[in-house]
């Protein structure tokens, strides 16, 4: 049985593999051949062929209607020029329709340029069809877009645009935009919309109104592109879940990275160097900013405008005037700033602000940030833990509380210009100071203008003065204050 079993399936494979390797043929298109137009050579071809095209020059616009798995690929240089008639514009270069699986492979095509009826003039434009591939394309000022497809599972790689209206334009899902480049264009470099797709190893040099990358798809990945003089956005994410991993963004004429309204966005392992605005922005729900490097940024290296969030690891410096290392603003539900190197940031390192509360600020290092005006940590929401930090060698304060019921502890605070830790007169009710070593700092060490404020366990040494006190101690106890106070007289109801 299992001898008869096996002859019966070599004899279906006997049948079927000649005859479907008999239905595929390679029609050929030259410049003196049988054949000398490439819409010839599309025409004469049967769904599952290929046609191979011979290097020349072809001017024409050609359309790839109902022949699924059609392969049309260059063999040699081989230009489509999209202008048959000189310079009078005839639409787009090679246009799919209803034939899934096509594969353009290996063509310079070129001006591709608005017919004044409708069509904008890319370089290779599908809408419907499946599985349609891209690829060792080189597209050059092309009007529009220089690849569009509409459709799932679509693939661009190893394309080339240089100027033109718009780099690669996808939509649908299961995408992928692979080692792909795109220079001087005028609209977006990478524009993706679909779930699960992904943008891998291109790199976007020069939009002159654009996003290098534009991302509205959901569960999508961004990885290791480089994304480099922007007008716009180096990455904008307007949807939810997406991953952006190991990415370069320089010179970027706004943010590096900008999630907007984009929920569970995950930032990781980025450098971010030149922006004019935020190295990356964040406004969304729980988003996880991690090991990431930012330099040279416009407003902040990190700003969250979310709920639910976790800062940790990065490296934020050399921030311009009036910068921020890490800002928080309406984060309703708190979040995590932890374990995360701030230096040389003028207006202070990490800035919690009013609307966000219930943060934890914890095992951080800020040095060299703050002016006469700001400080290293300054905390003006309710709520909020600060734990474990290294604020060292600012201009300004090196802690300052300006809300209520917050814990400072176990932070090291030395070297600072002004106080090493000041609870602000402003709001400053129930702050809780507990075990902090404030060395070394240009003014008070501990300077007290709030409320009810606890003061335990702390030493304080080698300070102008240790401690101020214009408010008022509801608790003082444990504390070690080695150079006395100024004015220091303990109010404990």
């Amino acid at each position: 049985m299992i001898r008869r079993v096996v002859l019966a399936v070599a004899a279906v494979i006997a049948v079927v593999g000649p005859t479907s390797s008999a239905v595929a043929a390679t029609v050929t298109v030259s410049p003196t051949g049988a054949i000398t137009t490439i819409q010839g050579g599309i025409d004469a071809a049967v769904a599952g062929d290929t046609v191979l095209v011979k290097a020349g020059t072809y001017r024409e616009n050609v359309t790839i209607s109902a022949k699924a798995g059609l392969v049309l690929k260059a063999k040699g240089k081989v230009i489509l020029d999209a202008r048959p008639n000189g310079a009078t514009g005839s639409g787009s270069a090679i246009t799919i329709a209803s034939s899934d699986t096509v594969v353009v492979e290996g063509f310079t095509i070129q001006h591709a340029a608005s017919d004044g009826m409708g069509d904008l003039g890319r370089g290779v434009i599908s809408t419907g069809s499946i599985g349609v591939t891209v690829r060792k394309c080189t597209f050059i000022d092309c009007a529009d877009f220089a690849v569009q497809i509409t459709g799932v599972s679509a693939r661009v790689d190893n394309c080339k645009v240089l100027g033109g209206g718009g780099g690669v334009n996808v939509i649908g899902n299961g995408f992928s935009v692979t080692k792909t480049t795109v220079r001087e264009v005028d609209d977006d470099g990478i524009r993706v919309n679909g779930l699960l797709g992904l943008v891998q190893s291109c790199t976007i040099a020069g939009t002159s109104a654009g996003q290098g990358i534009h991302l509205t798809g959901q569960g999508c990945v961004v990885e290791k592109c480089l994304v480099t003089r922007t007008t716009s956005e180096g990455l904008l994410v307007s949807n939810d879940g997406n991953l952006v991993q190991k990415n370069v963004f320089r010179d970027i004429e706004d943010q590096g990275i900008n999630a907007l309204s984009a929920d569970q966005t995950q930032v990781l392992s980025n450098t971010i160097t030149g922006t004019l605005n935020e190295a990356i922005l964040i406004d969304g729900a729980d988003a996880i900013v991690q090991k990431n490097k930012l330099s040279e940024f416009g407003t902040a290296g990190i700003a969250v405008e979310g709920s639910t969030f976790t800062i940790t690891q990065n490296t934020v410096s050399s921030g311009g005037v009036n910068t921020t290392g890490i800002s928080v603003s309406t984060a309703t539900g708190g979040g995590t700033i932890e374990k995360n190197s701030i230096s040389d940031v003028r207006d202070g390192g990490i800035v919690v602000e009013a609307t966000a509360g219930m943060t934890q600020v914890t095992k951080n290092v800020v040095q060299r940030c703050g002016t006469t005006n700001s400080s290293g940590i300054r905390v003006a929401g309710n709520a909020v833990v600060v734990d474990g930090n290294k604020v060292k060698d600012g201009v300004g304060d090196g802690i300052a509380i300006s809300s209520d019921s917050v814990l400072v502890q176990n932070n090291v605070v030395t070297n600072n210009g002004l106080d090493g830790i000041d609870v602000d007169s402003i709001g400053a009710d129930g702050t809780q100071l507990v075990a902090n070593s404030v060395t070394g700092n240009g003014a008070e060490g501990i300077e007290n203008n709030g409320v009810n404020t606890v003061c335990t366990n702390n030493v304080a040494k080698n300070n102008r003065t240790d401690v101020g006190n214009d408010g008022m101690f509801l608790t003082f106890t444990g504390n070690v204050f080695l150079t006395g106070g100024s004015g220091f007289v303990p109010e404990i109801d």
